[in-house]
């Protein structure tokens, strides 16, 4: 294995204020490549690339921030330098299965610090974490800290505030003699800007099934919001609707604003 697919060794991020990660991020890591399959990322690869436009450039560098199970890096890699970042030790293990010849590097997302910069920061739904005003600010902070003057800041929420609808999904996979099937419920937590994700999972293991419920707190911020704290951190940005009609920031770092 090459020096660059080795973990570096930073200091593990501060968990005083971080309540317990939802079990598929933890104890339930190992199947969260059933619950969203790497290989279905590619279009939305292809989307982000786009959306950089780094166009006859050999491989810039870029830094994802709350990388999960690496499945977008799985499919950028071919075109950009990746960096890995995420809070969950256990989310970097499976994305090593995946990606192991990239750099992982455990961290928070709000408090990262590489004393690196790149030519792209990239944030996917773990952005969806941030519930706080304050917390977005510190990851728009984190961004800019670590993008070159010039560089790229994609965003990649679910939804806005102005967007979220109540849902209801399934889905699920199977693979090598183990299946997840599962039920997602998302729904707002009263007039907050929270909404309230539920997983209810179906997990065979051979000839043995479990059933599983797994909690997650998610953030809803408006686009006046989201706005205000990416230009405080000196990202010039514009919104764009993706194929799957979600609304992502694409910015570019113009510096600090007085």
């Amino acid at each position: 294995m090459t020096s660059s697919a080795i973990e570096q060794q930073r200091p593990k991020p501060r968990r005083s204020s971080q309540k317990a990660q939802p079990r598929v991020y933890s104890d339930l890591a190992g199947w969260y490549h059933l619950l969203t399959d790497p290989r279905e990322y590619k279009e939305e690869a292809k989307f982000i690339r786009e959306q950089l436009g780094f166009r006859g450039r050999v491989k810039p560098a870029v830094l994802e921030l709350g990388s999960g199970g690496g499945a977008n890096a799985l499919h950028l890699k071919k075109h950009f330098k990746m960096t890995l970042t995420d809070l969950s030790a256990d989310m970097l293990r499976i994305s090593r299965n995946i990606n192991p010849d990239l750099t992982h590097i455990q961290g928070d997302m709000r408090s990262l610090r590489l004393n690196e910069q790149f030519d792209a920061v990239l944030i996917h739904d773990a952005i969806m974490y941030i519930t706080s005003a304050a917390d977005l600010a510190r990851v728009a902070q984190t961004a800019a800290v670590h993008c070159k003057p010039g560089g790229k800041l994609i965003i990649l929420p679910d939804f806005l505030e102005e967007t979220f609808k109540p849902l209801c999904a399934t889905g699920g996979n199977k693979l090598n003699g183990r299946s997840l099937r599962y039920v997602e419920t998302l729904k707002r937590k009263g007039a907050s800007n929270k909404v309230h994700v539920r997983f209810t999972m179906a997990l065979t293991d051979h000839d043995r099934s479990q059933v599983v419920v797994d909690d997650h707190i998610v953030g809803l911020f408006s686009r006046k919001v989201w706005a205000h704290t990416l230009h405080a951190a000196g990202f010039s940005c514009k919104r764009v609707k993706c194929p799957w009609k979600r609304e992502v920031f694409v910015c570019e770092f113009a510096g600090p604003q007085s």
